[in-house]
């Protein structure tokens, strides 16, 4: 009886960091805080993690 390794897939994002300038993120943290807005709707409209907008809620 012999052990094979399975392959393993590496999936990447392939995409660049992104930059935010303060007031694109302040406009996107204000949109999030609007009544009736949802954080998690806000994020993945502008393509940004919800950490991050959380993060940037915090600051």
């Amino acid at each position: 009886m012999s052990v094979r390794e399975k392959p393993v897939e590496v999936i990447t994002r392939g995409e660049r960091r992104r930059s935010w300038t303060g007031a694109q993120k302040r406009d996107i943290v204000m949109e999030s805080l609007e009544p009736g807005g949802s954080p998690i709707a806000v994020a993945r409209r502008h393509g940004i993690g919800t950490g991050l907008l959380y993060t940037w809620r915090r600051q």
